[in-house]
């Protein structure tokens, strides 16, 4: 079974196979296409550009969805209680 970092490593050495490859072919042919031939020089930058923006609303996402535990605060408070006491008690605080 592959790892996670063997599949991406798979991945971008795939992509990055596919973009050499293009622009390889950008030099043999001398078509003027500069909207193509912009885009595939600055592949790349685009890709870490979306992935930034893939990664930011994934976290926003994530911390619009993340859930509210009243109970578990209600315990939290009270254990924060009872390990002030017990300082207090200790003559710690």
């Amino acid at each position: 079974m592959a790892t996670q970092l063997v599949i991406y490593v798979k991945r971008v050495a795939i992509l990055t196979l596919l973009w050499i490859s293009c622009l390889l072919l950008l030099n043999v042919v001398d078509v003027p296409i500069t909207g193509i031939q912009h885009f595939i020089t600055y592949a790349p930058v685009y890709g870490v550009f979306l992935l930034g923006l893939h990664a930011a609303l994934s976290v926003l996402l994530g911390v619009a969805n993340f859930n509210d535990c009243s109970d578990a605060r209600k315990e939290l408070l009270e254990e924060i209680k009872e390990a002030r006491a017990d300082l207090t008690k200790r003559k710690v605080l």
